[in-house]
């Protein structure tokens, strides 16, 4: 249930019209019920079907993220903050949130004239982070929403009638009592353009990687993906099962079910082999971990087609953001401390250039 710590923000619904893009944008105030900063620590995206016709073959659960055909938030500036296709994203969120906070449904099965309304939800604030909501987005810095209306040739093997279909997004939030700019993430995707391997701009610290096959019923199979080595950050190829069982340890998703040895408790398309985690992070991963990279040069030995590297993203404030921020809150420069985790917010003048582009900055919210 909401809290005086998280509340829900709902928009107004959008009819789906296949192929088109819906554009959610200023439902969201930037000002809480108590007069503070409203943040957005994640979005639930929910699909409303009157009328839904399945035939040919069911809809497997973990394929109805496909409903979403892309899915991108965008914040001020024209950064693309989350910018991944449904079923790609339902693979983000096993890396970024873990299995206990993804939520799978039921099967749509052959039928005529069901009613379905399901959620997913994409979050913003970083679960794996020594500070999760540095990564959570100031409303007054949502650009928008996006939603690009599914159609049939998402759904291979069933044949798919909606009607009556509608979208909409409730932004959960919580209230700042002060004014924080923090390094902003980008999560989206890139194609290997072959089986031997990829250079993956990154500008910034790459933070989270897995390797996704598109597929039905939750993906295609990386069964026969063999290893990958990245430089800078894995100088000795490690194979899918070389990366899994500590990806189970940090995900708390060892596989050890009591009613079947060596069964896993939970869903979770890391261990069902239909991707491959590569790099994550955990609680106790900063801003500051990991090299500064223009580009990560992966090199894989793999025979699995169509490839995808899901990547997240670490960047430096951004000069627009700042300025654009102490504009509307009448800040100055000198307003601005860096937040450390000590007691001090000490003058941002005692950091190098390098990792001052990395820390939270904070100023007094004026009311």
């Amino acid at each position: 249930m909401p809290g005086p710590d998280s509340y829900p923000i709902k928009s107004p619904s959008q009819s789906h019209v296949a192929g088109s893009t819906l554009r959610f944008h200023s439902w969201v105030p930037r000002r809480g019920p108590s007069g503070g900063r409203n943040v957005i620590d994640g979005f639930e995206i929910t699909i409303d079907v009157a009328d839904l016709d399945v035939s040919v073959a069911a809809i497997e659960g973990a394929d109805l993220w496909r409903f979403f055909k892309r899915i991108q938030i965008e914040q001020a500036g024209g950064q693309l903050r989350w910018n991944l296709r449904g079923d790609e994203s339902r693979a983000a969120c096993y890396l970024l949130e873990g299995p206990d906070r993804v939520r799978e449904f039921a099967d749509a099965a052959i039928a005529t004239d069901a009613v379905v309304k399901f959620s997913v939800y994409i979050p913003m604030e970083r679960r794996y982070a020594v500070e999760p909501r540095d990564f959570s987005l100031a409303a007054e810095l949502l650009s928008e929403l996006r939603i690009e209306c599914t159609d049939v040739a998402e759904f291979t093997g069933s044949t798919v009638v909606m009607t009556g279909a509608s979208y909409y997004v409730t932004a959960w939030c919580h209230e700042e009592f002060s004014v924080r700019i923090c390094p902003y993430d980008v999560v989206s995707a890139m194609a290997f353009p072959s089986t031997t391997g990829l250079q993956l701009p990154v500008a910034g610290r790459l933070h989270d990687l897995l390797f996704y096959a598109r597929g039905v019923a939750g993906g295609a199979s990386v069964a026969n993906f063999t290893d990958t080595r990245i430089d800078y950050l894995i100088p000795v190829a490690l194979s899918r099962l070389d990366t899994l069982g500590q990806y189970q340890r940090d995900r708390r998703n060892a596989t050890n079910l009591a009613s079947a040895d060596g069964a896993q408790v939970r869903m979770d398309p890391f261990i069902n082999a239909k991707a491959v985690p590569v790099l994550w992070c955990t609680d106790r991963t900063s801003v500051f971990d990991g090299p500064l990279l223009d580009q990560a040069i992966i090199n894989v030995t793999n025979s699995v087609a169509s490839l995808l590297a899901i990547n997240r993203v670490v960047k430096p404030r951004d000069p627009q953001i700042v300025a654009a921020v102490m504009d509307r809150h009448g800040l100055k420069e000198e307003s601005f401390r860096v937040k450390t985790k000590g007691k001090s917010k000490r003058g941002r003048e005692k950091w190098s250039p390098e990792q001052e582009a990395f820390m939270p900055l904070v100023a007094p919210l004026y009311r």
